[in-house]
């Protein structure tokens, strides 16, 4: 007897789910379908798009080396994320450095996001604001913050720079210099 009331429970709490599910169905305020919102607007992150050309120079206790990298940067997931590819071959016997970026905005805002995983390991999350042709990002970790930098005037060359921060440090201390090229459209 046990057994057939534990069964006749499951059936009425399967048939009330789906009858109301059904009888939602039937009213006006039925939830829309959902779908993908429209796609995202951002005449700043429209610059990124192409492939680019990066030359520069890292600077770590005191010494500078100079590298070259390529990078590209492509719309998906309908329009609502910037996919970046970033290749730098490997420097002073290093292995080369390959890394996926996802960078988007708030809309109606000056507020971005940006995502960064490399073959290194890493993936960090940065933020920060826009203001004019300049975005400046920000991430805190373990080792200390980092400031991302990226300059995209609508007209000629732009720029990338990277600066560092232990966690007693009060100044930023640069990292990265790069200027960049665009290769194509």
């Amino acid at each position: 007897m046990g057994r057939w009331k534990f069964l006749v429970c499951i059936g009425i709490g399967i048939c009330m789910g789906l009858g109301g599910a059904w009888a939602l169905q039937d009213k006006d305020e039925a939830p829309a379908k959902m779908s993908p919102p429209s796609p995202l607007e951002d005449e700043f992150l429209e610059r990124f798009v192409g492939e680019w050309e990066i030359t520069g120079t890292t600077e770590k206790g005191g010494e500078k080396h100079a590298f070259t990298a390529t990078e590209s940067f492509e719309w998906i997931l309908n329009h609502q994320f910037l996919l970046q590819h970033y290749h730098k071959p490997g420097m002073q016997g290093a292995p080369d450095l390959n890394g996926l970026a996802l960078m988007r905005s708030t809309p109606d805002s000056t507020d971005y996001d940006f995502w960064w995983f490399s073959n290194y390991g890493s993936g960090e999350h940065y933020q920060g604001k826009r203001d004019g042709d300049t975005v400046v990002l920000h991430h805190e970790g373990p080792t200390g913050s980092m400031r991302l930098t990226f300059a995209m005037p609508k007209e000629g060359d732009s720029s990338f720079s990277l600066d560092t921060q232990t966690p007693e440090g009060k100044e930023y201390t640069p990292y990265l210099r790069s200027t960049v090229k665009r290769k194509s459209p």
